[in-house]
């Protein structure tokens, strides 16, 4: 999403978080990033809206005289349909430690889906894949990396034991 130079300052102090803007199809999503520099603009609402929907406050809030200021800026290119973007500044620290965060949620959920995809297929006793799965909190909480490890541990190490008694029997 770009910003006419004398909105950008407005925006990245927060003054300003919506914009009306005039496309063929929408160019943004919610949740999505985009540049800003020195941080990013992160989309936190989309809608559709018409145009007699635009209101003369609608204008302020996004940083325009009036209606006429907003309009001959919002339409780009052949566009008809008309969006109302909610939006919030980050800054480059703010925008990196919720990449962080993104990061490690993505390491879990993996570790989670692995764990639950070995409990479900592996020989091991019917008790450790119903455990996995009726734990949610263990494979659901993003913070407790800590649990979803000891588990797997433990089931690493029962089916290791399973297995070392299986050859033996043989």
């Amino acid at each position: 999403m770009q910003f006419l130079k004398g909105l950008r300052d407005r925006v990245r102090r927060g003054e300003i978080s919506t914009s009306i803007r005039i496309w063929q199809s929408s160019r943004v999503r919610v949740g999505g990033r985009y540049s800003l520099p020195p941080g990013q603009i992160e989309v936190t609402s989309l809608r559709e809206i018409s145009l007699t929907d635009i209101s003369p406050e609608m204008a302020r809030t996004s940083g325009f005289v009036g209606i006429a200021d907003l309009l001959k800026t919002a339409k780009h290119g052949p566009g008809r349909r008309v969006f109302l973007v909610g939006f919030r500044y980050l800054s480059t620290k703010e925008a990196s430690q919720q990449n962080k965060a993104l990061s490690r949620r993505k390491v879990v959920r993996a570790l989670a889906a692995a764990v639950l995809a070995v409990a479900l297929n592996a020989s091991a006793p019917k008790s450790f894949a119903a455990e996995a799965v009726a734990r949610p909190a263990l494979v659901g909480n993003q913070h407790d990396l800590a649990n979803l490890l000891t588990f797997y541990a433990e089931f690493v190490s029962h089916v290791r034991t399973e297995r070392r008694s299986a050859a033996m029997m043989s």
